[in-house]
């Protein structure tokens, strides 16, 4: 017989309807949200490995974004290269012009100013040359980037400073006699013998006047008067030799070339990481993606199971809550 003052069947079905409701709701939470784990009170370990997922995921991402950077670094410093090489090779055409014999002096000056224009514009490229407000021609320099989740994922690309004199081409003149120095063993006209190496270094030369090759000795940059005869052209200007045009264009090329083929090689570079930092956050992401995400099927399955409990608690409640008026008929008469 049911006392009134203890409903114990009333206390055993709200019990029973809290747990429910509880589950109903916590359940309700996870098909709205889509996540499996809303707190740390869902799965502590699960979210602690989820948080790590989800860091290195941001990380990747950004990294990626860092290394198409550097591939938009090496392309914008490729196409100023590019016109540099343009350049160098107009210089070199413009010196083979004005080695020529049947040239005179205005000739070779008119030459000169469209040469000059070429090694300013040089200049101006290594001056100019930017990336996001870094004259990546400006100095030698090296461009860091992290290209990866972790320390040390780091990608460097060198950079060099452009200039003529960088190049080799400072004083570049082909108005001026221009020597080059004569390989040994090179074939000699009868009247000019092979010196002793201890004297200096023969190099040939067109002389103005006449447009013939001659030979001179040069000792520590200094004309001595080889072969022994008078001097036909001065080959000096305050002590310097003027620059061989054709062999310092081939010269500034070969460093221009270098230069390039470091850079060449930083784009594949670049793309093979990004390559897999995108991999890594596709496969991170769904590996995250099963440990935090709702399983609609299991969770829809166990929400109306839930809401079944918590429907029929209810109405049990409210029957038991009856149950003690039926004492009142027992005392009702007395």
């Amino acid at each position: 017989m049911e006392s009134p003052a203890t409903n114990t069947a009333s206390l055993y079905a709200a019990s029973y309807l809290a747990v429910n409701g509880t589950k109903q709701t916590d359940l309700a939470k996870k098909l709205s949200s889509g996540y499996r784990i809303n707190s740390a009170a869902d799965d502590a370990a699960g979210m602690a490995v989820a948080s790590n997922m989800t860091l290195t995921i941001v990380n990747s991402g950004q990294a990626a974004r860092n290394a198409n950077d550097g591939i938009s670094l090496t392309q914008v410093t490729e196409g100023a290269l590019a016109e540099v090489e343009k350049l160098i090779d107009r210089i070199s055409l413009l010196a083979t012009e004005a080695l020529n014999g049947t040239y005179s002096q205005a000739n070779r000056q008119a030459v000169q100013q469209e040469i000059q224009q070429c090694l300013d514009g040089i200049d101006t490229i290594g001056q100019q040359t930017q990336f996001n407000g870094n004259h990546v021609l400006g100095k030698d320099r090296s461009y860091s980037f992290q290209i990866g989740p972790m320390d040390g994922n780091v990608v460097l690309v060198d950079m060099q400073r452009m200039s003529t004199s960088t190049l080799g081409l400072t004083g570049l003149d082909v108005t001026r006699t221009v020597v080059t120095t004569v390989p040994e063993g090179t074939p000699l006209p009868a009247d000019v013998p092979w010196p002793r190496p201890e004297a200096g270094t023969l190099v040939s030369y067109i002389g103005d006047g006449d447009g013939a090759l001659h030979y001179a000795l040069l000792k520590d940059g200094v004309y001595t008067g080889y072969p022994d005869r008078s001097e036909p052209v001065d080959v000096l200007d305050n002590g310097k030799v003027y620059l061989n045009p054709l062999a310092a264009a081939a010269g500034a090329l070969d460093t221009l070339n270098s230069l390039r083929g470091d850079l060449g090689s930083s784009p594949d570079r670049f793309q093979s990481d990004i390559n897999t930092l995108n991999a890594t956050v596709t496969n991170l992401g769904a590996a995250r993606s099963r440990i935090t995400d709702t399983d609609y099927a299991a969770a829809t399955a166990q929400y109306i199971q839930a809401n079944i409990l918590v429907n029929a608690g209810q109405n049990v409640l409210a029957k038991v809550n009856q149950q003690p008026q039926m004492i009142l008929i027992l005392v009702r008469d007395l």
